[in-house]
């Protein structure tokens, strides 16, 4: 009988198990039983009802169920479904912070599995969901790959997240008990699954096998593509300029006008001439009516025409003494007061005045008391051929005063910012692609004269080095993201590949594709993953061979991994809806990272923002805009913008940032940190394209094998098999040999487990089979089964498991699993606690006391010895 409980623990029905009833499980996909039973009056289960059998474990009820009326008997017919303990999970949402009460259910965490499995834990606890009173683990196995993915979980349910976790990393996903695990599902040495036919009958243990064959798209040739972060809208463009003029050793390619812009900061050498006054006169007098001052800008500079910059002007004020309190302020005298600025400078000895402003204001008596204009400075100046001792004079002419009272006297005082500039230069790297200089790189100038406008588009080569019309030539050190599309050739062939995904992340350029075999020139077929795949004289498949597809993958791209150093924080008030102080402060944290020295805005894509993905610390797989504040030979410092992606703003003063704390940045041009990183990510493409077509080779079809029932009853020692057993399939209808694979479902009755159970087998192809899974044959598995000790470099051992079917030989450096212990005593040894047979000759060297009747079926051969007499009495009385 099975006792089927409430949420209390009261017996809410109590059944035997009936014909009809079965136990179901496929890997990642169901793991229940129905029971089949029929009442005469209905019976009203509700979610949460469960059995706790020691044989079929725990199940519970998860989806409402109600009965079907039989009109024959007049009574209730079930079919009650209950799934496994953990199957629940599906009716409850995946939060990021499950315990606050802003919880986030759609979020985006990049990060390694162990941290998506934290926040998981972190539901079921607040769920309060256990095993047994025991709290939920996982474990992760030795073929997962180690490296952060982004994952996007948009308000799915606990056991469609496990699955999620599982696409990203390429494993897949069970539960045992209280243990979640990650991994391959995989165990033990293979055992044979037989189907025979009239001709080989020998072993056959399996009535039937049928395939059902996988919807995965099956492809031998795989176009591959990454992510479009850090991809420059100009990557696999050249960007490649001609001579079209030349003068002496300047050249200019006029269809592509250069500047200053192009180039980082870090090369560019501006002419420019900074000037800023604040000064008084002084007391004027009756002999002090004039004042002039200069202020020197530059002492010689080239002609031609100079920008300026001048903000507000220059500001001249004539005004009287403001007197302290009590006493009254004189007015200023009447008269002219004459108020000029202008340029001053020299060409060949001779001045040279370039007029900024001139006025006079003619005041009366007792009129005011203060004079005030302010010159506007044109944006531009020319200089007439090369002058000599620029500088910006004031003149001032006032009215003169006959009077000795303090309170009587005035002054005047200017004040200007002015910033003189011209064209800038910068260094340019250069190499020329055809011509008498072709191969070659220089060290070049670009405008070296700090000329303006078309002039300006002049590269100065190194002295002796001249180039010729016509020639072609790329300027290395120029950042693509800021040149115009139009400047860049186009390759007709790449525009045919890449259609809209131009931006992304490409193959190397010598790779197109990806193929699942080539030919040796011999005509032998050569798998990917063989010793000879890459040997140049191969042969690519036919167009006809050639099945087609696209695939992207999104964790792939050009990465710079940082530290965080120097991490600090200031505080700010956090404000309500009408921006006033809610008297609460939050954190703004600011970093420093040593490695990116002379970073600067110039390097961020157009269009976007840096942003940094954490991979360690508090705040790993979490994603923040940043703000660069500074940077020089010693590194750059950002501040990190808080955001409330994750349910709450972060970071806060919980989940912060910390010294030594890594993370990956993206939104800029990987030019500017490193030349090698868009190659290393290449080549990282090409090897997961290479993986993904290999594991596409493995045959993704099930196949359910009917087992045989007296091979499975095995004289009353039931034979069962568990999910991951290896199996070796022999069918030669499917296989000319055999196929390896491992076992991923299984049905059975639960009245007659040995009746007809059906056990799946196969590769699990629910998803697409992307991500990266390592080899079963390395040091740490043997023959695809994971070790349960540990391997170091100091010498650590590892002790393989013989599991239940296992057929691996006993040695010292092998032990039995539970199940198989229990099954070589029930085996090999007689129970002394249970009715028992033993199919050998026992030999008891002391003989034998029996407390009870002891029967001799085929007879009873008794050799002379001291208690024959005690037998044959024994035996008369017996008989008696």
């Amino acid at each position: 009988m099975i006792d089927i409980k409430d949420i209390s623990g009261n017996i809410r029905l109590s059944t035997p198990i009936n014909e009809g009833s079965k136990r179901k499980f496929q890997l990642m996909s169901y793991d229940y039983i129905t029971l089949k039973f029929s009442l005469a009056e209905p019976v009203y289960f509700q979610l949460g009802d469960y059995i706790d059998d020691e044989n079929i474990g725990l199940f519970e009820l998860v989806d409402l169920y109600k009965p079907t009326y039989n009109t024959t008997t007049g009574g209730y017919d079930y079919e009650l479904k209950l799934d496994a303990y953990y199957w629940k999970w599906k009716n409850k949402k995946f939060f990021y912070t499950p315990e606050s009460t802003g919880r986030e259910a759609s979020w985006n965490l990049t990060a390694t599995l162990d941290v998506h499995l934290k926040v998981f834990l972190d539901n079921l606890k607040s769920l309060g969901y256990k095993y047994r009173e025991e709290d939920f683990k996982y474990e992760i196995d030795t073929t997962v790959e180690n490296t952060s993915k982004l994952v996007s979980y948009d308000s799915v349910n606990l056991i469609d997240a496990l699955t999620q976790m599982a696409e990203t990393w390429e494993c897949e996903w069970w539960i045992t008990d209280k243990t979640i695990h990650f991994g391959r599902c995989e165990y033990s040495s293979p055992v044979d699954f037989k189907a025979g036919d009239l001709t080989d009958t020998e072993n056959v243990n399996v009535n039937s096998m049928t395939r059902s064959d996988s919807q995965t798209t099956y492809a031998t040739r795989v176009y591959a593509f990454g992510s479009t972060r850090n991809i420059p809208s100009t990557y696999r463009k050249n960007l490649i300029f001609d001579v079209k003029q030349v003068n002496g050793r300047e050249i200019s390619d006029t269809a592509r006008p250069l500047d200053i812009k192009y180039f980082p900061g870090r090369v560019v050498h501006k002419e420019e001439y900074p000037v800023n006054e604040g000064i008084g006169s002084g007391a004027f007098t009756a002999s002090y009516t004039e004042w002039t001052h200069d202020t020197d800008i530059v002492a010689s500079l080239p002609s031609g025409d100079y920008k300026v910059s001048s903000g507000d002007g220059i500001s001249i004020n004539v005004s009287t003494v403001i007197p302290s309190i009590g006493a009254g302020r004189s007015f200023l005298p009447a008269g002219d007061y004459v108020l000029k600025a202008s340029y001053i400078y020299k060409v060949s000895g001779s001045t040279k005045e370039v007029s900024i402003g001139n006025q006079t204001v003619t005041l009366d008596q007792d009129q005011q008391y203060e004079v005030s204009v302010a010159f506007a400075v044109s944006s531009s100046l020319q200089i007439e051929g090369n002058a000599t001792d620029l500088k910006i004079r004031i003149y001032v002419r006032v009215p003169s005063r006959e009077s000795s009272i303090l309170n009587d006297s005035f002054s005047a005082y200017v004040s200007y910012d002015i910033t003189l500039f011209k064209g800038s230069s910068a260094d340019a790297t250069v190499t020329f692609l055809s011509g008498l200089n072709s191969g070659n790189t220089f060290s070049c100038v670009y405008n070296p004269d700090h000329l303006t406008g078309d002039s300006a588009n002049v590269i100065q080569l190194p002295s002796g080095v001249t180039a010729s019309f016509g020639d072609r030539y790329t300027i290395d050190n120029i950042i693509k993201g800021k040149v115009p599309d139009s400047y860049f050739s186009k390759d007709d062939k790449e525009l045919t590949l890449n259609g809209v995904v131009q931006k992304r992340l490409m193959l190397p350029e010598e790779v197109s594709y990806v193929d699942a075999y080539r030919y040796s020139p011999s005509g032998e077929r050569i798998y990917i993953g063989e010793t000879h795949y890459d040997d140049k004289n191969n042969v690519e498949m036919s167009q006809e061979e050639a099945i087609e597809e696209i695939v992207i993958f999104e964790d792939e791209y050009p990465k710079y991994v940082g530290t965080l150093s120097n991490v600090t924080y200031r505080e700010e008030d956090e404000l309500d809806e009408d921006d006033n102080p809610t008297g609460d402060k939050y954190r703004i944290y600011t970093f420093k990272d040593a490695g990116l020295k002379n970073f600067t805005n110039d390097f961020r894509l157009d269009g976007e923002s840096f942003r940094l993905i954490f991979q360690t610390g508090k705040l790993a797989g979490l994603d923040f805009e940043l703000l660069l504040q500074d940077s020089d030979d010693s590194g750059a410092t950002f501040e990190i913008v808080r955001n409330e992606d994750y349910g709450r703003y972060l970071p806060d003063d919980v989940l912060f940032p910390a010294n030594s704390d890594t993370y990956v940045l993206y939104g800029f041009d990987t030019a500017y940190v490193s030349e090698g990183l868009i190659p290393d990510a290449e080549d990282e493409l090409l090897k997961k394209a290479k993986d993904y077509v290999k594991k596409s080779m493995i045959d993704p079809s099930t196949y359910d094998c009917d087992m045989d029932p007296e091979f499975i009853y095995n004289n009353g020692n039931i034979i069962t098999y568990e999910v991951g057993d290896k199996v070796n399939l022999i069918n030669k209808a499917f296989f000319p040999k055999s196929r390896q694979s491992r076992i991923i479902g299984f049905e059975w009755p639960l009245d007659i487990p040995y009746d007809h159970p059906i056990y799946t087998v196969g590769e699990t192809a629910s998803y697409s089979r992307i991500g990266e899974i390592e080899s079963k044959l390395d040091s740490l598995t043997y023959k695809g089964q994971a070790y349960t000790g540990s391997v170091s470099g100091s010498g650590g051992t590892s002790i393989y498991l013989i599991g239940l079917n296992d057929k691996t030989v006993p040695t010292d450096r092998n032990t039995f699993s539970a199940k198989r212990i229990i099954d070589e005593i029930e085996r090999r040894s007689l129970s002394s606690i249970e009715d028992d047979k033993a199919e050998g000759l026992i030999t008891l060297g002391k003989g034998f006391v029996s407390e009870g009747f002891s029967a001799a079926n085929a007879g009873l051969v008794v050799r002379g010895g001291e208690l024959i007499e005690e037998i044959e009495d024994s035996l008369i009385e017996e008989l008696g």
